[in-house]
């Protein structure tokens, strides 16, 4: 348009004046081709495990949902099968993961109404939880949780899952993820997480290794004459019965009082 303008005139402000027309006309706009891209922000690197984690639910997949919640440093991924995507239930699927690795200080999800409601965010806040939630439309803003349904979803294709054994491939495709090592770290998230690795049947092929055993030491109860003890007798109504130690042998006698 400006090209063509100076073919036959010219005022100042000219171009200007030719972009404000353009930008305010709303068929241009309508029509106008997306911007470029900028590169996405990137989250800060934890500074230890489960310090953030980000979660997302997929499905429906054969009826059932995944929970699926992946720690930001040790890339270790959490996945749980579910009828249902409600508040009610991911607020028992996080209770359950945070008493087996403590409370994040971070929480990472979508704008989904099990993440925004009250009973969710009042959850959050009971445990001292930070919640953050990634840009709307933006799934790259929310990328672990959303890397790993894709991982997840492609490996149980893959494997011609069928409902019956979704939980059995499901495990063994976590148990893979685990013990593999991640791009991103070059640790597995099992040796991240727990600083050892994880066993699988590929540890089968490796050779046992011995350790030196060490001798066990017994430390025998030795009773003086006279000394009184307590017996259990199970045969009795009585749980213990009081005696006095009359000689000692290798079993010792006791006379009872």
């Amino acid at each position: 348009m400006k090209i063509l303008a100076r073919a036959y005139c010219w005022w100042n402000p000219f171009d200007k004046d030719i972009e404000d027309l353009v930008s305010n006309c709303t068929t241009c706009q309508s029509n106008r081709p997306d911007p470029t891209a900028v590169p996405v922000h990137c989250w800060l690197l934890p500074n230890k495990v489960f310090e953030r984690v980000h979660a997302d639910y997929a499905g429906p997949f054969m009826g059932k949902y995944l929970f699926v919640l992946v720690d930001a440093l040790s890339k270790w991924p959490e996945v749980h099968i579910v009828n249902n995507m409600t508040a009610e239930t991911t607020v028992r699927l996080c209770g359950e993961i945070f008493s087996r690795f403590g409370l994040p200080r971070v929480f990472v999800s979508d704008y989904g109404t099990q993440f925004t409601s009250r009973e969710f965010k009042q959850f959050l806040k009971n445990n001292g939880i930070v919640h953050k939630q990634g840009a709307p439309y933006h799934p790259a803003t929310h990328g672990q949780a959303e890397r790993f349904v894709q991982t997840v979803k492609n490996k149980l294709k893959a494997k011609g899952c069928q409902q019956k054994s979704l939980h059995h491939i499901l495990s063994t495709i976590l148990m893979a993820y685990r013990r593999a090592m991640h791009p991103a770290t070059k640790e597995s998230p099992a040796m991240m997480m727990f600083g050892r690795q994880i066993q699988s049947r590929l540890d089968l092929m490796l050779p046992l290794t011995t350790t030196e055993n060490t001798e066990y030491v017994r430390t025998i109860k030795s009773f003086a004459v006279g000394e009184r003890v307590a017996v259990r007798d199970y045969l009795a109504s009585d749980k213990r019965r009081f005696g006095k130690v009359v000689e000692p042998q290798a079993n010792c006698t006791i006379t009872w009082c």
